[in-house]
This record gives C-alpha cells, structure tokens and sequence, in this order.
C-alpha cells in the first residue's frame, strides 16, 4: 500500500507489513505478536537484499539521495530490528527524515582484520534500555575470507563490565551468561546496568570449531554518555 502526502517534508510511505510471517511463526512461538530474534536473524539476509534492491530503484527514479542510500538502508534495517519485524519503509524527496534520526534508531555494520580473515559486525549505532524492548545492544557476527567466503569458527566473547545474553527460543526470554561465553554465531545481546560515563571492551576471540586454535581476535567498544550506549566505529 503507498500513501502520498503532500508536506514540507513529502514522503512516499511503503507499508511492509509480514503479517503472514508473523501469522504462521506465532503458531509455533506460544502466542507471540511480534517476530522473535531468531525469527528476525533468520529473514535478515532475504530483507536486507530487498533492501539493496529497493535503494537502487530509489536512487534511479531521484527519490532518494545517492549520498545516503547506506543511512537509508541502515535506518530501515535498525526499524526492522526495533520492531519486530514489521515496520514502514520510508522514501524521502529531501534529507531532513534521516537528519533527525537518533543513534538508536541506526544499525551499523563493521567489518575489520582478525588473524587471517574478516570479522564483520553487525549492530546499532546506540542502544538505550528505555527507548525499546530489546533486552541488550544485538550483536551478530560473521567471519569470512578475504574473498568473502564465510569460515566455520566458534566465538569467545568477554566484556569487561555488563552481561551478554542469548535469546532462548523455547522460553522466549533472553539468558544470561555473565560476562563470558562461546558461541557458534547466535546473536548476543550485550547490557550494563546502571548507565555510567565508561567505555566497555567487548572483546572476542575467533576459535576453531573444537575450540582448540585462535583464529584472531577483535576488540568492539561501547561508550556511555549517562543517557546511552554507543558503539564506537574505531573501537579496534
């Protein structure tokens, strides 16, 4: 469904609505009215394509700005994430939206060197525990090759202050294993509590599958002004 409005600030709003995803997952997701983490992780590379290609005829037919088709694309994966799932893409013929877009409502991605491959590290540019439900900052991780090929590897992650959670997706809820676990890839929530002026290392180890040999390793970096944690870009 597209609506135009005529404003100051004219959008093309496109409604994405998955409710027929949401309708056959909460069958099976004891009665849940929004998309679990692991339901949203596992649609993400299909919408993020989607994503791709809907910036491309954006850009083409002039109503989005080449300039800030990666902040367009970054807003609309961070809604996705917010809101379980469902959300409203939004096309502006001027910049002033994404100008008054906070941190929180951003999703970063960082790819650095880590031993002999690539660490990338999908996340948000801010998380604030009052400004939406999920229960940390997300963190997903992908090691691959050079070349882009991705390499099987577990993850040892340590925090030097809050906890890291993993969502349960029996009990719906999210786990918490302090500041210290192994990981395959599962998504992992990080959080600390109360906020304070700190910056907080996150750091993680890439491992082989038996967890025998270290891979590399990859330092992320979490700064708190007292209102929200923000993900530094440089954290390495």
């Amino acid at each position: 469904m597209v609506r135009l409005h005529s404003s100051r600030r004219a959008l093309v709003c496109a409604s994405l609505a998955v409710a027929i995803l949401i309708c056959s997952l909460t069958s099976s997701a004891a009665g849940m009215s929004l998309l679990s983490p692991d339901d949203l992780k596992s649609l993400k590379p299909q919408y993020e394509q989607f994503l791709n290609s809907a910036a491309d005829l954006l850009v083409r037919k002039e109503l989005l700005d080449p300039d800030r088709r990666a902040d367009w694309i970054a807003f609309q994966l961070a809604d996705y994430t917010l809101n379980g799932g469902y959300g409203t893409i939004e096309i502006m013929y001027s910049p002033d939206l994404l100008g008054s877009v906070t941190p929180e409502e951003m999703a970063l991605r960082i790819s650095g060197d880590a031993g002999e491959g690539v660490l990338r590290v999908d996340t948000m540019r801010a998380y604030s525990p009052g400004y939406t439900t999920m229960p940390g900052l997300p963190i997903d991780l992908l090691y691959t090759t050079h070349a882009g090929e991705p390499i099987e590897c577990a993850f040892k992650w340590f925090a030097s202050s809050g906890k890291l959670m993993i969502w349960d997706s029996h009990s719906e809820e999210p786990v918490s294993f302090g500041a210290t676990i192994i990981t395959g890839g599962e998504q992992v929530f990080w959080t600390d509590d109360p906020l304070k002026d700190d910056v907080v290392t996150i750091t993680i180890e890439i491992l082989s599958l038996d967890s025998s040999d270290t891979l590399g390793q990859y330092n992320l970096k979490v700064t708190s002004d007292g209102v929200r944690w923000s993900v530094l870009e440089d954290g390495q």
